[in-house]
């Protein structure tokens, strides 16, 4: 029964993660290719980010302990799709910024407690081999993130629907996961 309940909640948050990284893993790329910002607001953009995802870190897994995993999770996708928006909505540094400050604390309830959530589904005996297969495929939507979104980009001749996609491929995730994420006992 564990065992099939983890292959219910692997095969349903993988293949988001990955979504998830789609976006994140390009999106310097995309900004130095796409827009008028200089390298310097490019790295502000990207360290803001960075930085609103780590320190909110501090507080978003504990978060997760208190009240569950599920709705850290679905909230972060669904931040992460919001912040996505908001960077493609804008058209300099003004809605780049809090794009990236949205992003950061989507990133921040999600990056620990999806993978706190599948330790929690996991059989102790089988919780390594659980764990290697999601960190596979987590780490495989960089590479299909920076993949996916270059062929968009490159068809469609311009980045900014890239970033819609993106947008509503996250939001369409937590979507998903918000109806088939398991209730656990919390």
């Amino acid at each position: 029964m564990i065992a099939d309940e983890l292959s219910i909640n692997l095969g349903t948050s993988c293949p988001f993660w990955a979504l998830a990284h789609m976006w994140i893993g390009s999106w310097q790329g995309l900004f130095a290719e796409s827009s008028t910002a200089k390298l310097v607001e490019i790295g502000w953009l990207t360290g803001t980010y960075a930085m609103v995802w780590g320190v909110s870190q501090l507080w978003t897994g504990h978060l997760g302990d208190r009240v569950g995993r599920r709705a850290p999770v679905i909230v972060g996708f669904f931040l992460l799709a919001a912040g996505i928006a908001i960077t493609a909505a804008g058209r300099d540094v003004s809605l780049w910024l809090p794009g990236a400050i949205v992003m950061g604390l989507g990133m921040a309830l999600l990056y620990p407690n999806l993978i706190a959530a599948m330790s929690d589904q996991a059989a102790p005996l089988i919780r390594g081999k659980a764990l290697g297969t999601y960190r596979y495929w987590r780490d495989t939507g960089y590479v299909l993130g920076a993949v996916a979104l270059r062929l968009i980009a490159q068809f469609a001749h311009a980045t900014l629907p890239a970033l819609w996609i993106s947008a509503v491929l996250v939001a369409a995730s937590g979507g998903w996961l918000m109806r088939d994420l398991p209730r656990a006992a919390e």
